[in-house]
């Protein structure tokens, strides 16, 4: 990490793919050493404070009409349509990641993991 602002992280399923053979990882490594030298001899300008409202205004808006969608639909609609339209319960009795599909067993949408979806 630079300063402990930026970090580079690989999740566990794509070790391989940036580790794989000797050319991949020095291919990995040389990138990882361009970005790290880039962004310590020019890093990027912050954003403005009028920027930081506009990103500000834009997250909160588009979060709201998120969770108008996924939680909020009329009588569930996005909930079953998902559950129809995806493999979500074969997914969920897969051995796929290292934590479960959900957090909790029984629950909706809300409980569903980011990976492996």
């Amino acid at each position: 990490s630079i300063d402990n602002a930026y970090r580079i992280t690989v999740q566990g399923e794509q070790i391989n793919a940036f580790f794989a053979s000797d050319e991949v990882s020095i291919q990995t490594l040389q990138s990882f050493t361009g970005l790290i030298l880039e962004h310590s001899l020019a890093p990027p300008p912050l954003p403005t404070p009028a920027q930081r409202e506009l990103m500000q205004s834009l997250a909160d808006q588009s979060a709201k009409c998120f969770q108008q969608i996924i939680y909020h639909s009329a009588g569930g609609a996005f909930a079953k349509y998902f559950h129809q339209a995806s493999p979500s319960g074969e997914l969920g009795t897969l051995n796929l990641g290292s934590r479960p599909a959900k957090r909790k067993a029984q629950g909706g949408i809300e409980t569903l993991r980011a990976i492996p979806w």
